[in-house]
């Protein structure tokens, strides 16, 4: 079958929502809060990179569908953590594990203060990412029973826990460790580092594992597995740098969560970064100041997005996205040919277009 993206979306929903796994989880707030984000819309990229890269070397994609489900939890883990670190409200178009749990708390026990109900949402969204985290490791396991090799599925365990899991998690670190250092202090390579390690390596790793699965194959370290994860790393930062535009530029009824939700926990992005270093004192000042400020007015934020324009930051940024674009383009034409390059050459046109 030859998947495209929203097929990829419906086909990673129902095999996360089927699998018994859920089934061992007996506290009912616990589980649904576990299903909630599975349940939603998904872009599904890193399912897609699987997918389609298992596809590019062999057209039985079959055994690659658990991985590409394991990686998605994996991804949603981190998202559940990372909305405790940033104090986010939204996510997907819905609310946030930790205050989707604090409401249901509020509901269900009419004596709870607010106080408590927005710790216990806290507490629990926490056990949520613990547990996804291991559903992503039994998923792999699960692939075995699909026809994946046990070596092939140890790797990938051993390369998702061995490199994975602590170069994500330290670019998380550093993401909150600049938050609180002068924006002065930080550079492009510091900001590109920070995202290679928090975003490009699951998108590199995904492709890998695709790659790794059509070839048959438990070798990470070949030209052929290094290019398509070098393909992939570089479409991630591309799309990490669209979204960091869409954070600050987009709609919030069509991106899921909320506008300006950097600028107000002071997030040191490329395209902050480079804003500061571009304007004037008197801009600057104004921006520093907006900058970790919460419950920004309209108007504020229309006036640093009319100073990221102004100083250029955007364009840079644009810039950027092209670059890596084109580096991903270039990588993906040495591969075959067919159905699947095509795939993946449409969803990097996506990255680039996106408006959510």
């Amino acid at each position: 079958m030859n998947y495209n993206l929203e097929e990829i979306q419906n086909l990673i929903r129902d095999t996360l929502l089927n699998d018994p796994f859920i089934d061992q989880i007996s506290m009912p707030i616990l589980r649904d809060a576990i299903l909630e984000y599975p349940s939603r819309n998904s872009k599904a990229m890193r399912p897609a990179l699987v997918i389609w890269t298992s596809g590019l070397f062999n057209s039985n994609v079959h055994q690659s569908v658990k991985v590409a489900a394991a990686i998605e939890i994996f991804h949603i883990w981190t998202l559940v953590h990372d909305d405790i670190i940033d104090e986010d409200d939204m996510r997907r178009g819905g609310k946030s594990i930790h205050n989707y749990i604090a409401e249901r708390a509020l509901d269900t026990y009419k004596d709870l203060s607010a106080e408590k109900a927005t710790k216990y949402g806290y507490n629990l969204a926490i056990l949520v990412g613990d547990v996804q985290q291991a559903w992503a490791n039994k998923l792999i396991i699960d692939a075995v029973r699909d026809g994946l090799s046990k070596d092939l599925a140890l790797k990938i365990l051993y390369r998702l826990n061995q490199f994975v899991n602590p170069h994500l998690s330290t670019g998380e670190a550093l993401d909150s460790e600049m938050e609180i250092l002068p924006i002065s202090d930080q550079s492009s390579d510091s900001i590109h580092h920070m995202m290679n390690l928090k975003t490009g390596r699951l998108f590199r790793f995904s492709a890998e594992c695709g790659a790794l699965i059509g070839l048959e194959s438990g070798n990470f370290e070949t030209d052929q597995v290094k290019k398509i994860g070098e393909f992939a790393e570089n479409a991630g930062l591309a799309f990490q740098l669209k979204d960091d535009l869409l954070g600050m530029l987009g709609e919030i009824n069509t991106l899921g969560k909320p506008i300006a939700s950097d600028l107000e926990q002071g997030k040191r992005t490329f395209l902050f970064v480079t804003a500061a270093k571009k304007l004037n004192n008197k801009d600057s000042n104004y921006f520093l100041e907006c900058l970790g400020k919460r419950n920004l007015t309209t108007q504020s934020v229309e006036k640093i997005c009319e100073l990221l324009k102004n100083s250029g930051a955007i364009q840079r940024v644009e810039n950027q996205i092209l670059e890596h674009i084109r580096t991903a383009e270039d990588l993906l034409k040495e591969f075959p040919d067919n159905r699947y390059r095509e795939r993946l050459e449409e969803w990097l046109k996506l990255i680039t277009f996106r408006n959510k």
